[in-house]
């Protein structure tokens, strides 16, 4: 392993490895024979209703809770692949698309994922009752 130049944040595929547990503390360990690549991040797609965001500057963060399971997933979400999906939203400004987007929740949507990184998102379905942003302007 010393040889390798691994960096935080990198993906890695390693063979041969072990996984210990002592006094409730786990620990993964390598052999001899352990083989360690940098790998591409899996590209994954997740699907689920977002009921919750915040918005910054440059990015919506999400809470995802998937189809069939209890926990949610946060994800950052671009601004750009926000306004994508929601086209009325391009001459909103950034203070406004909060409470727009608001006034959606809960959204049903698939979010494909490499990695940490949201590639893309796709609308499922629009909840009957949700007002559109415009209507209240």
């Amino acid at each position: 392993m010393a040889e390798e130049d691994l960096k935080i944040g990198q993906y890695l595929s390693i063979s041969h490895c072990m996984l210990n547990e002592w006094q409730l503390h786990k620990s993964l360990n390598t052999t001899r024979n352990s083989k360690i690549q940098i790998i591409q991040p899996l590209t994954t797609t997740v699907r689920g209703n977002i009921d919750s965001i915040t918005l910054n500057d440059i990015a919506v963060e999400i809470a995802l809770k998937e189809d069939s399971k209890e926990e949610y997933k946060d994800f950052s979400v671009d601004l750009a692949i926000i306004r994508s999906v929601f086209p009325d939203t391009l001459q909103v400004r950034v203070e406004d698309l909060e409470n727009y987007l608001l006034q959606k929740l809960p959204i049903l949507f698939e979010i494909i994922v490499q990695g940490s990184n949201v590639q893309n998102m796709h609308l499922i379905e629009q909840p009957a009752g949700c007002m559109d942003y415009d209507a209240e302007q």
